[in-house]
Formats: structure tokens, sequence, C-alpha cells
């Protein structure tokens, strides 16, 4: 009798059932993968349980990325444009029809080449007024480089407190605004609290330098300050009366301490 031939895994994948195929897609080698795309039963869902395989090829990817028919879908674009096997020109194209969810998470993967990070931040910067204020709460926390800055413009006193917490959060962020006289006082009272942030020398100097930081938070801050940052604010005209008399009393009592 004779032994049938064993279909190869491009047969394999155009003959296939919907159950086996999303048994095998996730990680299928690429011939089986090809051939799953010319198979009539291949659908959206299925489509998305292929681009979970990380085996995929680039020219794969290309194929699936140029097909307008396998395109029609967001997710599906996404999907393409952040599989590690996509081609840049692929994912350039395709990344700005992804969701801000999938733009945050493209910014933050260290894997993604640094051009497309960049022009994810700079669409999902672009699109922060359609986010719900809720979900931006969670940007804020989590966000990366390209989006905090246009975060911090925002000039939110919700987000402050979120944006402090973030790790990627530079000095050089937060002193933008408390170097800034038109910064809200609501705001720069959430950084004078904040026990991480107000403990750095600079930041605190530039607080209690801020007219607009809350007088109570800024009389605390200035106790901490050196000798010679004191001798300055206890000189500077535009500061509030309260803060230079409390500047001048701290020497005071400190040229008093060195007698002893």
């Amino acid at each position: 009798m004779e032994q049938q031939a064993t279909p190869s895994p491009l047969e394999q994948g155009k003959t296939d059932s919907p159950d086996q195929l999303r048994d095998r897609l996730s990680t299928a080698p690429p011939p089986y993968a090809e051939g799953a795309l010319l198979n009539p039963r291949m659908d959206e869902s299925l489509l998305g349980v292929l681009l979970r395989n990380k085996g995929l090829t680039e020219s794969l990817l290309t194929r699936i990325g140029n097909d307008e028919q396998l395109m029609r879908s967001d997710e599906i674009k996404g999907a393409v444009a952040r599989h590690p096997a996509a081609s840049l020109a692929i994912s350039m194209h395709l990344v700005k029809f992804l969701q801000w969810r999938d733009l945050a998470e493209m910014c933050k993967d260290q894997d993604a080449a640094a051009a497309l990070r960049t022009l994810a931040e700079q669409i999902l910067a672009s699109r922060l007024n359609q986010i719900p204020s809720v979900e931006k709460l969670k940007l804020a926390r989590t966000g990366g480089r390209g989006v905090l800055a246009a975060l911090f413009r925002c000039r939110d006193p919700r987000l402050v407190p979120e944006l402090l917490r973030n790790p990627r959060v530079a000095e050089r962020d937060v002193s933008m605004l408390t170097r800034d006289q038109t910064t809200p006082s609501t705001l720069l009272g959430v950084i004078a609290r904040d026990e991480k942030w107000s403990n750095r020398p600079s930041i605190r100097l530039s607080l209690v330098e801020n007219r607009s930081t809350p007088l109570s938070d800024a009389l605390r801050l200035v106790k901490a300050l050196p000798t010679l940052n004191l001798r300055a604010l206890r000189q500077n005209p535009r500061l509030p009366a309260p803060l230079r008399a409390e500047a001048a009393k701290l020497l005071l009592e400190r040229q008093k301490g060195r007698r002893y």
C-alpha cells in the first residue's frame, strides 16, 4: 500500500482548519505562516495570533503590511508596527495608526529603533488632548522622555504628582517649572511638598526664589538653604518681606552659633 506524502508546512498552512491555525500560528515556522496567509479560513483574529509569532521574517511582515485587505484594522497595523522583525520603513509608516496605549508602549520599548520611538513620542505628545484624564494620569506615571515634556507643559495640577513619581523624570524637567515665575502656585506647592524633589538643592532654591511658591512652603524650605543663598535672598527686593525677614533671622542665628 502506497504511503501518503506528508504535506509541506506551506501546504499545511493553506489547508488547516481554524482551530488548527489557532493552535499553530503563534509558534509556526515561516513557511507555514506563508501558507496560512493564503488559507481562505484566515481572519482578523487568526492574523492577530500569527503576529504574536516572534519567528516571522521581515519579508513576511512586509507582505502583510502592504496588503490593504489584511491591514484594515488598527489593531493589526499596531501589531505589525510593533513586531521586532518588521522593517523600520513599515513600522514608521504604520506607527501613526497606533492607539495611544500602543504608542506609549512603543515609546518605552528599548528594542525598538530610536527613530521609531522618537516618532511614537511625537505622535503621542500631539494627541494628549484626545486622551481621557484618567488615562493621562497613567501616562504621566509611566510615559517616556518624549511625552514627559508635553505633559509638564500641560501644567495640570492633577498630573504633577504622577509626573514626579515617574522614574524617567529628570531634574531639568522639574526645574523647568520651579524656575518659571508664571508657573501656578498650586503646581509649585505640589513640588515643594514632594520630599524627593524639594530636597534637591537646586530645586529647593528655585522654589524659594519663585514668587509664586506658596509662602508657607517657601518659609519651610528656606531653613535648609546654605548661608550664601540666605545672604542673596535677604537682599532680594522681589521676594515677599516675610521671606526676606526669615532669611535675615536664619543668618543671625547661624552667626550667633559660630561664636560659641
